[in-house]
């Protein structure tokens, strides 16, 4: 299984912290918040790990990367330089799959997700699924909040019913959060999605039009999750485990 972490993002939200250093190498606990997600992952997934970034930051990642706290990280440069020009989260992921020629079950997670959860739970619950994605789901705190995300209902077998991307009314809490298992026969799925001309920015799209080609299912996380989005965000997570 390979693993790869989504850092290609620009960050306007978390302006001017993000102009000069990418929100995946903020510190937590004096530790780069990639180095949290990463140190989650060596337990329980020992293929190859790589994380995608874009050109304005590669130079930064490549540096992170030799003294990473998971030895054998490799960093994907997406070419872009810009906010207008980025390839979005289903763009990278399918730059990343040509890049590499990916022939593997694949691990995707969003380099800005904080959380104090095991992965291996959801490994096994993903491995029994196969040939079917699963994607990670967790309940937050009011359905205010939940328009923020990708608001998943689940049957009783943990597949997937609906997906709506930030719904304006959420008709519940269950949110996406960008934690991903994409079985091998599953990949070549984003290039049709993006050869469809369909929006390759936002993953919670893809997941809607996933489930319209395959059964997708849902594994809920329990514990403490931060989604870096925005400063305030940041500063709840600095404030409970420390800068």
């Amino acid at each position: 299984m390979t693993t790869l972490i989504l850092a290609a993002g620009y960050a306007t939200r978390l302006y001017p912290l993000s102009r000069q250093t990418p929100k995946a190498l903020f510190k937590v606990r004096n530790t780069p918040i990639v180095d949290h997600i990463l140190r989650a992952v060596s337990t329980v997934a020992p293929g190859p790990r790589y994380v995608i970034t874009n050109n304005k930051f590669y130079d930064q990642f490549v540096r992170w990367s030799r003294s990473a706290a998971v030895e054998g990280v490799t960093v994907i440069n997406d070419q872009t330089n810009s906010e207008s020009q980025r390839l979005g989260a289903v763009g990278d992921i399918q730059f990343f799959v040509k890049k590499i020629s990916l022939a593997d079950d694949v691990l995707v997670i969003g380099g800005d997700n904080l959380f104090d959860w095991q992965l291996s739970d959801y490994l096994s619950f993903a491995q029994a699924k196969k040939p079917d994605p699963v994607i990670g789901v967790y309940t937050i705190r009011s359905d205010q909040q939940a328009s923020r995300f990708g608001v998943v209902k689940l049957g009783e077998d943990r597949r997937v019913l609906s997906f709506e991307e930030k719904p304006r009314h959420p008709r519940g809490s269950l949110a996406s959060v960008c934690i991903y298992f994409f079985p091998a026969p599953s990949v070549p799925l984003f290039k049709e999605y993006i050869e469809q001309h369909r929006n390759p920015d936002t993953s919670g799209d893809y997941i809607r039009w996933l489930c319209t080609k395959t059964d997708v299912y849902g594994y809920e996380f329990k514990g403490t999750w931060f989604d870096i989005g925005n400063k305030k965000t940041l500063e709840e997570a600095q404030t409970k485990y420390g800068r």
